[in-house]
């Protein structure tokens, strides 16, 4: 069998995509998914809209991205602070 990069990843890795992405099609979210049931370090998510890097909410149309890529780095973090990650990103 092939080995794939994904069993190789160590550290926390977050794939966010969505359904609706005009330039992403549906095989790249799917080979995340497959990677994330593969491997512990690695979780994938998929909303129904987004468009590409869009994930508007509100009226005004704020960006949400970068409030989850804070919020899961900082997971990581305590997570590395518990113990909880592979070593070397135990403190």
């Amino acid at each position: 069998m092939p080995r794939r990069p994904a069993q190789d990843v160590r550290i926390p890795m977050l794939f966010l995509n969505n359904s609706d992405d005009p330039i992403i099609k549906d095989k790249l979210p799917l080979l995340a998914e497959e990677a994330a049931r593969d491997n512990d370090c690695i979780i994938a998510a998929r909303t129904r809209r987004g468009g590409h890097l869009g994930w508007l909410q509100g009226w005004q149309g704020r960006a949400w991205l970068g409030e989850v890529m804070m919020e899961f780095a900082k997971a990581a973090v305590e997570g590395a602070k518990q113990g909880l990650l592979p070593a070397p990103w135990q403190p």
